[in-house]
């Protein structure tokens, strides 16, 4: 140490090193050359002792940000001893213990006025000031005029890449930062032009990997000449100060950013507002391409955002999204997790469906939970569209957004609901009060309609009454609100679906966010859903309205086309409601029937009155009617039981046609070219397409025929049949046929009603043996008395021919009664026609006269909607999958082999069974196959049954059933495929390849 203070007494400049009390506790030679007074005289003194309270007030905050740990220097004039001034240049360097702690600083004073009379005594030195810059904490270091170093001192082991000895020159670029570099070389290249102080901050490699700020200084020094002889620099360590002052500026920014927000959301009140409001802030604070909030349904694991703030050119994610469309981070996210990733194509989570986040801007994401007493509510999410990595601090900011947005959208709601509340309280007392006093029926329903919409929100709704009827239930439209009442009026009543029969059934409040996702919607055949052109309705609310007996009286029904728009509040709201409607309508009925129990004393007292005189003529009218009633009656059940033996009788012998027209047709495609075989088979499938056909009016007749109905466009079909028609009259019958313009489609099986058209056009030929007209005309019209109410079409059919009398007409429709010759009529046509319409919902009526020809009259059933198309009929081969299996199930072995036959020909693996209980044993035990073709009618246990219980063991198995003839419910057939007997190949094939998956085709 005393060799360092020689060394310091050296020197021409003011060495000292002061404390953190600023008392000197060394001072070199030169301080008492300076002050004029010996170093103890300076020694243990403070600065402003020493150097006097002004010039000490001068350099204050110099001396006072050395003891801060923060490097000075400056220069300038100050006052000499000989009254004087010098222009000194000083630097004061904190000394910093290992420990952090400061215990005061180095003062160099450089008398720039000796400069150059120093210049020489300062080479002389040079290496004594080595030894102290050795000493110092700094890193110190020199170089040549020409800016190479040359020296730097013992600091230089804590650093990397000096590379370099002092002989070659110290390479000092290797050790600054890459992003620091150009800058650094520009400023000391700058310096070392204009010899100008260089100052620079930047980051130094560390010899244990890391980089840590510093601030650079250094001056030059001149010779005699002006000339830089030397550089003198230090680099001083402010890593920690550069990481406090980050740390300061990123909490104002966080500060700056969680104060807007506030600000922003305290001045809105709807929640949508609020929520988009912070994620814009957040987004352009922290410069992503989307920020925004969306309400969670973890059920379905969907998020739903109305709306988001997007950078310019980014598309907005505006409505209902699917999480297992962008990654499998649902799952982390339903555990209350924070999802973070910067790349999407890194992440395991999303790495298989990167390109789907791409392309929607979100290549990094955060996404931040929101949860409401333990449940996953909402979400606040951030995305970017290039890689980005999030960091703490960022992602502490984006979690205090996201709470304060939860807290406020709560609050705003909570807001929201309390006036809600407030207002369906209005709405409910009101209503109360109006229905109380008033005893008009539909007035009272209307209110309360309207009550409804305005306290549910709804956009429209109506109440139906629950009118029974042989089906278990119709419901007869009452009132309507929020819409025209044609909106709901020209579509038919409602029925007993699985939608409306817990409503009607008084079970309770129907509540859903989407009626058309609820499992039971749909399962209204045939509409499987809302009719064509009805309200959409997506939010659906239903409640029950019950007597005071507990009778319920109908329901009060509300929707709206958005999703999730009723909630708690208003199934609570109209469940009072429904309570004051009851009341309402049963006072109101009580008053009605009161009134009508009034008038009908009234007229039945004068119905007495008149009975008197008009007894014994009233008398014989009844008992004709009773006569003519059991008359009716006795004919009713003699066609009943032709009706059952004849359609049992089709049934048996669809069974045998089956195996004989398969037979034929698989002995026909294997025949090659025997023609006389070919002829023969040919012969015998005609033969059997006759007898299909004659069983085909059995069962028309006996009404146990499957039909298939659908829209159909009467008039087209008819001038499609037209030329059909001509050749089948001859050319001594001229042909007419008319059509209205415009009309409504028949809901009615096609194929039937063409054979049903042909067959009356054939009867009309045969009764006009020299020829005559035959006119067809289809137009819209009303029913006749017996039908139901609604809309319908009247087609008929007009000759010219001899006509029939009336004994002859009574007759014409039984089964088997025809006035041809033996063998030119089977009796089973004009029978066939009527079981067709009347099986349709539809009627049949012939009138003629003897001589005036006959008029034949089919009422159709008018349809909803617009016709469908047609499907083609060309008879195609169909290939077979070459791996699929088909398991058979008939218990009629003849039926089961044809079939199976066929199906094996086709290319088809087929299993058979002989019964149900066969084919779910082999089910259970494993079998694999991938269509059931069953027999509807079997011992023990129905097609249908079978098909519900193979689905059960199977989810999802396609199921095709084959019958002689089926009478199905509609629950039994629902979604299940038929196929006539007895049927070709080519219909068989044809069937179960438009059934299997496509996936299984070769």
């Amino acid at each position: 140490m005393r060799e360092l203070e020689r060394l310091a007494d050296a020197m021409p400049v003011l060495v000292s090193r002061i404390g953190a009390d600023t008392r000197y506790r060394f001072v070199n030679q030169a301080y008492e050359t300076w002050f004029g007074k010996p170093r103890d005289q300076l020694l243990g003194r403070t600065m402003a002792e020493v150097l006097g309270s002004e010039a000490y007030e001068s350099l204050k905050p110099r001396i006072e940000a050395a003891l801060r740990g923060e490097p000075t220097h400056f220069e300038g004039p100050v006052a000499y001893r000989d009254g004087g001034t010098r222009h000194i240049r000083a630097e004061y360097t904190p000394d910093i213990r290992p420990d952090g702690k400061i215990e005061g600083f180095f003062a160099l004073v450089v008398d720039l006025s000796a400069a150059r009379r120093a210049e020489a005594a300062l080479r002389e030195s040079e290496g004594r000031f080595r030894e102290l810059a050795e000493a110092m904490p700094q890193l110190v270091w020199t170089a040549g005029p020409d800016g190479r170093v040359d020296y730097y001192n013992a600091r230089r082991e804590r650093y990397a890449g000096l590379g370099g000895d002092a002989e070659a020159g110290f390479d000092w670029a290797p050790m600054v930062h890459p992003d620091d570099l150009e800058r650094t070389a520009a400023a000391w290249e700058a310096s070392r032009a204009s010899g100008e102080p260089y100052a620079c901050e930047h980051r130094l490699a560390l010899r244990d990997g890391g980089w840590a700020w510093h601030v650079s200084r250094a001056e030059c020094a001149r010779g005699d000449d002006g000339e830089i002889v030397r550089w003198y620099g230090t680099a001083t360590d402010i890593d920690e100060l550069k990481a406090a002052e980050s740390a300061g500026r990123e909490r104002e920014a966080r500060n700056a950013v969680l104060l807007e927000v506030n600000a922003r959301i305290a001045e809105l009140s709807d929640p949508e507002e609020i929520s988009f409001a912070a994620a814009e802030i957040l987004a352009r604070a922290m410069g992503v391409d989307r920020a925004g909030y969306g309400l969670i349904d973890p059920r379905r694991e969907t998020i739903t955002i109305e709306r988001d703030w997007n950078a310019p050119g980014v598309q907005s994610l505006a409505g209902v999204l699917n999480f297992r469309d962008y990654g499998s981070y649902i799952e982390d996210l339903k555990r209350g997790e924070t999802v973070v990733f910067a790349d999407a194509r890194e992440d395991p989570r999303t790495r298989d469906t990167a390109a789907a986040l791409e392309a929607i801007n979100a290549r990094s994401i955060v996404n931040m939970p929101v949860t409401e007493e333990g449940s996953f509510v909402a979400l606040l999410y951030l995305n970017h569209g290039d890689r980005r990595d999030w960091t703490p601090e960022e992602l502490s900011l984006i979690r205090e957004v996201a709470n304060v947005t939860r807290s406020a959208v709560e609050r705003r709601r909570a807001e929201q609901a309390l006036i809600a509340e407030k207002r369906a309280l209005e709405i409910l007392n009101e209503a109360g009060a109006v229905v109380a006093a008033d005893m008009d029926l539909a007035a009272v329903v209307q209110r309360i309609t309207d009550a409804g919409v305005a306290l549910t929100g709804a956009q429209f709704g109506a109440f139906f009454y629950n009118v029974l009827d042989d089906e278990g239930g119709s419901y007869m439209l009452y009132s309507v609100s929020g819409v025209p009442v044609e909106a709901f009026s020209r579509f038919p009543m409602p029925r007993n679906t699985e939608v409306f029969a817990p409503t009607f059934a008084g079970e309770g409040i129907v509540r859903s966010d989407d009626i058309t996702q609820d499992p039971r919607y749909g399962r209204n055949s045939p509409h499987s859903g809302m009719p064509e052109g009805h309200l959409p309705v997506r939010s659906y609310l239903a409640v029950p309205v019950r007597s005071r007996t507990g009778e319920v009286l109908g329901g009060l029904f509300f929707g709206h086309p958005q999703p999730a728009v009723f909630g708690k509040d208003a199934e609570r709201g109209l469940a009072g409601l429904a309570g004051q409607a009851a009341v309402a309508i049963d006072n109101a009925r009580l008053f009605q029937s009161a009134q009508a129990e009034i008038r009908q004393r009234q007229k039945a007292e004068a119905e007495l009155q008149a009975l008197n005189a008009t007894l014994e003529a009233r008398v014989e009218a009844e008992v004709a009617q009773r006569l003519r009633a059991e008359e009716a009656l006795v004919q009713s059940q003699k066609m009943e039981t032709i009706g059952q033996l004849t359609g049992g009788v089709a049934h048996d012998f669809n069974n045998l046609l089956t195996p004989i027209v398969g037979a034929l047709d698989l002995l026909r495609r294997r025949l090659g070219d025997d023609e006389r075989a070919i002829r023969l088979t040919d012969g015998a499938l005609q033969a059997a397409d006759r007898a299909r056909t004659l069983v085909q009016r059995l069962l028309a007749f006996s009404r146990r025929q499957h039909l298939q109905p659908r829209p159909v466009d009467v008039g087209a079909l008819l001038r499609g049949m037209e030329d059909l028609i001509s050749r089948s009259l001859g050319p001594q019958v001229a042909l007419t046929v008319r059509a209205e313009e415009s009309l409504a489609p028949a809901l009615i099986d096609p194929n039937q009603l063409e054979l049903a058209v042909l067959n009356l056009a054939v009867n009309g030929r045969d009764a006009m043996p020299d020829g005559g007209s035959l006119d067809i005309a289809v137009q819209a019209d009303g029913a006749p008395p017996d039908l139901a109410e609604g809309r319908y079409l009247k087609l008929t059919v007009t000759d010219t021919g001899t006509g029939m009398d009336r004994a002859t007409l009574a007759r014409a429709v039984e089964p088997f009664f025809t006035t041809k010759g033996v063998g030119r009529g089977t009796g089973l046509g004009l029978s066939s026609v009527h079981g067709m319409a009347v099986q349709s919902g539809g009627a049949f009526v012939l009138e003629s006269e003897p001589g005036k020809g006959t008029t034949a009259t089919l009422w159709l059933p008018a349809a909803e909607g617009s016709a469908e198309a047609e499907p083609g009929r060309a008879e195609t081969e169909t290939a077979a999958p070459t791996s699929a299996t088909v398991l058979l199930v008939d218990d009629e072995d003849l039926v089961r082999a044809g079939a199976g036959e066929m199906l094996a020909e086709a290319g088809y693996r087929v299993v058979q069974a002989a019964s149900a209980d066969h084919a779910l044993q082999m089910i259970r035990s494993g079998l694999v196959f991938d269509l059931l073709v069953t027999d509807y009618a079997m011992p023990g246990m129905t097609g249908a049954s079978l098909a519900r219980e193979a689905r059960s063991l199977r989810p999802g198995t396609p199921v095709l059933l084959i019958t002689g003839y089926a009478t199905l419910t509609d629950a039994e057939a629902a979604g299940l495929p038929r196929l006539a007997k007895p049927f070709r190949q080519t219909d068989l094939t044809a069937v179960v390849a438009e059934m299997l998956p496509r996936g299984r085709e070769a």
